[in-house]
């Protein structure tokens, strides 16, 4: 009896969730030869700048830093996962690979794939009220092409519009996962239902509306978005905590960063082209928006804690006094106190969360025992499901407009 590699290889994939330990999610890593890194970066939280420091870095370092043109399609089907996976294989290391993309899990097509994973986060109301002024200014002053289909709503009225405008006839705010929560959640099935656009202006009574998720919708993507953080992505970045976030980037890649200089980069905040900063929002819509962008805000104080607790564990932190003195409470945040405590609840977060993983683990090694052999046998697990991911020889093979379904390029 012969079991097919496919199903031989999930048993494997299922019976190692059991067998290896997780690493504490402070771990302090440093990965000194990547091949290939994937910054899947959020809009709006500063990537222009970070890209800038990239392309410097790879001058000096000697790797080569790619763009994807494809700055609208966020959330990919299946297929054209396969597609984006079989291109990030087939590019020639080493290089930084940078698009707006939610997480993808290159383990779904292909063992011994997966890149070092980068990203950097903002506050979300920050990360709001610049998705609006942004589109504001396409729609008015720059008429990009990705906002070619709604030039015609320029108008004086719309030109003059402010985020306090568009909060002000919200009565009670909903809570709904936005940018953070989609962009770390990915693509597994608990994420479908996010929203892949931001909100538009608000200029049409109908724009802006979206179905409210459930709470245990919501507390599941969150959840997602949280393991991803801390499991899959070696460095995120807080856009608030810029110069101790760049220490931890040269830090854990010094390959790529490490002769970065950290104290010229904290200084520079770099504007995309034709972009240009909007009234800030008042007080009242600033509550507004945490209301409404609360799964967000666990998301992102996730992060400011990861960063924090790796800060630490990489010898990076300063005392909260030595820190205000040296930079006017710049580095506030990492104070070593509070980091510790950090690490207790995050090691024992990740703890919890591996016993219940461990239990799941062995009933999928079951599950995928059985599905080989009644696939040996010639018939299926029960469901009349096929394969969950492709062979080697069916990656190498994926068709050439595949690629270009996946809008990729460099």
């Amino acid at each position: 009896m012969r079991l097919s590699f496919l199903a031989v290889a999930s048993a494997a994939a299922a019976l190692s969730l059991v067998r290896a330990p997780r690493a504490p999610p402070c771990w302090c890593a440093p990965v000194t030869k990547p091949r290939r890194i994937f910054f899947n970066r959020v809009p709006k939280c500063g990537s222009t700048t970070l890209m800038s420091l990239i392309a410097d870095a790879a001058a000096e370092h000697g790797f080569t830093s790619l763009r994807s043109p494809d700055f609208t399609h966020e959330h990919l089907s299946r297929a054209q996962r396969q597609a984006f996976v079989r291109f990030f294989a087939t590019s020639a290391p080493p290089f930084v690979f940078n698009r707006h993309l939610h997480f993808v899990r290159f383990d779904e097509f292909a063992q011994n794939m997966a890149p070092v994973y980068m990203n950097l986060v903002r506050d979300p109301a920050a990360i709001r009220t610049s998705d609006f002024y942004f589109h504001r200014e396409c729609v008015c002053t720059t008429r990009g092409a990705w906002c070619r289909t709604e030039w015609h709503r320029a108008s004086p009225a719309l030109c003059n519009r402010t985020i306090d405008d568009f909060y002000a006839d919200m009565r009670t705010p909903v809570a709904m996962p936005g940018r953070l929560t989609a962009y770390f959640c990915g693509h597994e099935k608990e994420c479908a239902l996010l929203p892949t656009r931001a909100y538009g202006l608000g200029a049409e009574p109908s724009e802006g509306a979206r179905e409210p998720l459930g709470a245990s919708n919501i507390s599941a993507t969150v959840a997602t978005a949280k393991r991803h953080l801390r499991d899959r992505y070696l460095w995120v970045g807080v856009l608030e905590d810029w110069e101790p976030s760049l220490a931890l980037l040269s830090h854990l890649l010094p390959g790529f960063f490490g002769k970065v200089n950290v104290q010229y980069w904290a200084q520079q905040k770099r504007l995309p082209h034709g972009s240009r900063p909007g009234a800030k929002p008042s007080a009242e819509t600033l509550a507004k928006m945490r209301a409404e962008l609360a799964p967000d805000y666990e998301v992102y104080s996730y992060a400011r804690r990861l960063l924090r607790c790796k800060l630490r564990s990489c010898g990076l932190l300063q005392p909260r006094g030595a820190a205000a003195a040296a930079n006017g409470d710049a580095l506030a945040l990492v104070d070593d106190d509070a980091a510790q405590v950090d690490v207790k609840l995050l090691n024992r977060e990740a703890s919890a969360e591996h016993a219940g993983d461990r239990a799941s683990a062995e009933h999928a090694a079951e599950h995928a025992g059985a599905t080989a052999h009644a696939r040996a046998v010639g018939g299926d697990d029960g469901n009349g499901d096929a394969d969950a991911g492709p062979s080697a020889r069916e990656l190498r093979g994926l068709p050439g407009r595949a690629l270009a379904d996946a809008g990729i390029g460099h």
